[in-house]
């Protein structure tokens, strides 16, 4: 295996028929050298274990991380060369933002995590993280560094994005039943693609089969790193796993897709707004010369008589909201609010009678409860404050006649 892999020449995978979408097929179907195959697949049978079951932990490697000649493995990808490494890295992958949902399966679905993206880069056992703007942030995670370093390789080129926020890797851990992150720290590393190890470079290789041997790298991860998981071929799925989760959205991926520097429309970006109806409980007045705008206030139903603050959306000045919607509410204002005392202070908080509906996008909730990047969609004017109380269904069949 050893010779095979210094025999290695750099490959470039001629294009094929078409993939259902007007764009040409990744790669055409070719196997690598026959003997580099099969002492390949022996090693897999070796030292790789089942395919894991839903909600269980994957099996451990027959043999321990640092036993395992990884190299070897990924010599026997389809596009993988000998070459070396090191950094600073070269600019990262992107996603475009998406239209539609491809399905397929010339496509794989990952979910769309809000965090940090890092690129890890090991170098002579020596592990570094760079951010997407070229920043290194080896020092601001100290600890995901040795992290990465007691993976035992010599060189490998990583990517992943950081979630630090605890409500996040709860929903992680929901999303991904198998990744046990009740017993990770603080800040865990989700890792999606890998691009080099120990002298390989599979940048060219496809998509599918990097992760493959990821997968295979991290199934005795260490302490902080996770393995980005995904859905192949059902778009369906990923998406109504990231609502379930009030996620961020979805990256669909081609499969078979090389890597490629900076934004690419092999990678795209389904975003998730949601829309939903809330009383305005208050409102702060505008700042013309902070040019801050004025805010409204707003809360949802808890219980049967109280109210639960769940932000504020910002008022575009000289609209419509501006313009009805205030005067409205300094005619309702009050002193004393209904909401409990996890609510924080808010300067220059106006208080009042929830008597008025809007309606209001986002991207879901954050993990304290509040609106993620809402913006002002409608004032209903039709509805009541009282119908928010109403179950979900009665308000869908009501939003329907209207």
């Amino acid at each position: 295996m050893r010779r095979a892999l210094d025999r290695l020449e750099p490959d470039d995978p001629r294009q094929t028929a078409g993939d259902g979408d007007g764009r040409p097929a990744d790669f055409e179907t070719r196997s690598p050298p026959p003997r580099a195959r099969a002492a390949a697949q022996s090693r897999l049978r070796t030292q790789a274990v089942p395919r894991r079951v839903a909600g269980a932990r994957p099996a451990p490697l027959a043999r321990s991380r640092g036993e395992v000649e990884w190299s070897e493995i990924a010599a026997t990808l389809l596009g993988a060369r000998r070459a070396g490494l090191i950094w600073p890295p070269a600019p990262a992958q992107q996603a475009v933002l998406g239209r539609a949902m491809p399905t397929g399966p010339r496509w794989l679905h990952e979910i769309l995590w809000k965090g940090q993206r890092l690129s890890a880069l090991i170098v002579d056992g020596e592990a570094r993280l760079w951010a997407e703007n070229g920043e290194e942030r080896s020092d601001a995670y100290p600890g995901i560094v040795l992290t990465l370093q007691q993976l035992g390789l010599q060189q490998a080129h990583l990517d992943g994005v950081l979630i630090a926020d605890p409500g996040l890797r709860e929903r992680y851990r929901t999303a991904a039943p198998t990744a046990g992150l009740e017993r990770r720290p603080a800040a865990t590393l989700i890792l999606f693609d890998l691009l080099h190890v120990d002298g390989v470079d599979i940048e060219q290789s496809p998509l599918v089969d990097r992760k493959t041997v990821l997968e295979l790298m991290l199934r005795q991860a260490p302490r902080g790193l996770e393995y980005g998981t995904h859905i192949l071929g059902s778009g369906k799925a990923a998406l109504a796993l990231a609502l379930s989760q009030h996620l961020e959205g979805v990256i669909c991926k081609r499969a078979f897709g090389r890597h490629v520097q900076g934004p690419s429309p092999d990678w795209r970006r389904i975003g998730l707004l949601q829309f939903g109806q809330f009383a305005i409980v208050g409102y702060t007045p505008a700042d013309p010369a902070a040019r801050r705008p004025a805010t409204l206030l707003l809360g949802r139903p808890k219980g049967q008589t109280g109210w639960r603050y769940v932000g504020r959306v910002a008022v575009e000045a000289g609209s419509e909201f501006e313009r009805e919607l205030l005067p409205r509410l300094v005619a309702a204002a009050r002193r004393r609010v209904t909401f409990g005392p996890d609510v924080d202070p808010i300067e220059d908080a106006v208080w009042c009678n929830p008597r008025l509906v809007v309606e209001v996008r986002s991207h879901g909730f954050n993990s304290k409860g509040l609106l993620r990047q809402p913006g002002l969609q409608a004032w209903r004017r039709e509805r009541k404050v009282a119908e928010l109380r109403l179950p979900a269904s009665t308000r869908r069949r009501s939003s329907r006649r209207d």
